[in-house]
């Protein structure tokens, strides 16, 4: 919202007293998914995936991300987690990938990927990775699949359709 927007972000009303009450569903789950925004920098996920490892700790966790972010306290987190992880990544060329997620480290995210495939694998959960074909994009999604099918990660595509 602050970059693309040029606005200021929305107030945050989740507070230690929401996880209190979530941790209260958390003995009977069986999924809960963490997507929109960037999982790895919202504090008070965290703060939910510890309540999750306490409570029942085969809950199914689904985080999409974009790999952009990946601390040690992240890392410690999904060691313990039931986890699955689709990961946002639109292009595997440094290039176009540069393009397209402004700032982004692709080195970083593909050290991150490794690290995500590695703890899914030892977890016999998933990896997938989720891509939007778009015009800045479009020539690289042989490269990616071609990437995807070698590494054995499912590959979805996100597509938006706009009614005029």
């Amino acid at each position: 919202r602050k970059n693309r927007e040029k606005s200021e972000p929305f107030p945050f009303v989740y507070d230690a007293n929401f996880v209190e009450q979530l941790s209260v569903f958390m003995p009977t789950l069986t999924d809960m998914k963490f997507l929109g925004g960037e999982p790895f920098l919202i504090d008070i996920y965290y703060d939910i995936w510890e309540k999750i490892i306490e409570a029942n700790p085969n809950t199914k966790v689904h985080i999409t991300t974009n790999g952009t972010v990946l601390n040690e306290r992240g890392k410690r987190i999904l060691e313990q987690l039931n986890v699955g992880i689709i990961l946002s990544v639109d292009s595997i060329n440094q290039e176009t990938y540069s393009k397209i997620r402004l700032g982004a480290n692709f080195d970083r995210v593909m050290e991150h990927l490794r690290y995500f495939q590695k703890i899914t694998k030892e977890k016999n959960t998933y990896l997938s990775i989720a891509a939007c074909p778009m015009t800045m994009n479009w020539q690289d999604i042989p490269e990616l699949l071609s990437f995807c099918n070698k590494e054995e990660i499912s590959l979805h595509y996100n597509f938006f359709s706009i009614k005029a």
